[in-house]
Parts: structure tokens; C-alpha cells; sequence
């Protein structure tokens, strides 16, 4: 499977190309280094997905890498939202072209409940607690989103969301996404399938 990938480094089809440097990564991160010494591209997204991984092999805890991720990266971490997990990947990009990082402070409040909600967030680095679930506390761990349902509609959240940790996030503002829908109405579709697939996980028809 590495060796196949690898050779898809090379394809004409530079989407495939960084998928497939990115897949490598996430597969074998040890050996990753040793085969891009050989590698060498002139498409600037693929010098971009290099120097990122060469700077998350450098710093896997996330430190000295930059503010700005690549865009397989958020495509990755959007493959993480319930609603788009089964979007195609080209679906998830242009998404990820409108997610922006942001950066938060312990304590900071990003939700709060019984006010409305206008975006998405899928933490990056740290950890956000979430309280007012059945008179609960949960942890949303590295990778995970929060938020989902605003890019919906702009009810009010049922949750108190509060940084535990210093905290880099993913955010879609839903403006943003209602203003992409505009142009890509398939996106539309795709989240509506997503809703369709969690509805049936509760209540199967």
C-alpha cells in the first residue's frame, strides 16, 4: 500500500498527488521523511503539502509550524464532522478553502448556551470542554468538532463551549458556507445525505 501511494506522488492529478502524500504521512510518519528526500515537484501545492509535513515531522507536537495549514489538513480534520463525512474529498476542499484557523486562550468562551450559534469549529491542537449536555461535562479532544448544527440553521446552543487548554481551531462561519452554496449547491446535498445518515443511526426507518 505505501509503495502505491508513493508511486501516486508522481500522477498528473495534483489533488491526487497531495491526497496521496498526506495519506503516506498519516500511514507511515517514520518513513515518510527518508522518501522525500528524493521527491521533487515544482506544483506549488505540492511544495506546500512538503513543507508541511516536513514541519509537522519536525515538530509533531504542533509547536513552530506555522499558523497557516495545508488544505489536505482540513480536509482531513473536516472528514472528522459527522454531517460530511461521506462528502467527496473535492466537496470537503472547497470547504476547507472557506475554514480558518483561529487561536483561543485557556478559559476563552467560544459557545454559549441559549445563544445563537453562527459557526463550526474542529479543534486543531488543545482541548474544549462542552457543559450543559444532560448536566454534563465533555471533552472535545484534538481532531474533534463542536458546532455542527450551525451551519444549519441559527438556533441557540445547548452548550456552554469553553477552552481547557490554549487552543488552535478550525472555523466555518455558516454565512461563509450559506455564500459558498451559492456557487457549489452539491455541498448542499452532501450535508443533507449526512443528516439523513445520522437521523437513521438514531431512529432507523
Amino acid at each position: 500500500t505505501l509503495d502505491l501511494l508513493r508511486g501516486l506522488w508522481d500522477d498528473e492529478d495534483v489533488w491526487l498527488a497531495r491526497c496521496a502524500l498526506w495519506t503516506y504521512f498519516e500511514a507511515d510518519p517514520d518513513g515518510m521523511r527518508a522518501r522525500l528526500e528524493t521527491f521533487d515537484r515544482s506544483d506549488p501545492g505540492l511544495r506546500r503539502s512538503v513543507n508541511r509535513i516536513r514541519a509537522r515531522l519536525d515538530h509533531p507536537t504542533g509547536e513552530g509550524q506555522g499558523s497557516d495549514m495545508d488544505l489536505i489538513e482540513k480536509v482531513f480534520l473536516l472528514q472528522n464532522v459527522d454531517l460530511l463525512s461521506g462528502a467527496p474529498s473535492q466537496q470537503l476542499a472547497l470547504l476547507a478553502s472557506i475554514a480558518r484557523e483561529i487561536d483561543a486562550d485557556a478559559n476563552h468562551v467560544l459557545l454559549r448556551r441559549g445563544e445563537p450559534t453562527d459557526a463550526l469549529y474542529v479543534v486543531i491542537r488543545g482541548e474544549v470542554e462542552l457543559e450543559g449536555v444532560a448536566d454534563q461535562s465533555i471533552t472535545v479532544p484534538q481532531g474533534a468538532p463542536f458546532g455542527t448544527w450551525a451551519l444549519i440553521d441559527d438556533e441557540s446552543s445547548l452548550v456552554d463551549a469553553r477552552t481547557k487548554t490554549p487552543c488552535r481551531l478550525l472555523k466555518i462561519r455558516r454565512s461563509d458556507f450559506h455564500d459558498l452554496l451559492v456557487d457549489h449547491p452539491e455541498l448542499g446535498l452532501a450535508l443533507l445525505q449526512g443528516l439523513a445518515r445520522r437521523i437513521r443511526s438514531i431512529a432507523p426507518i
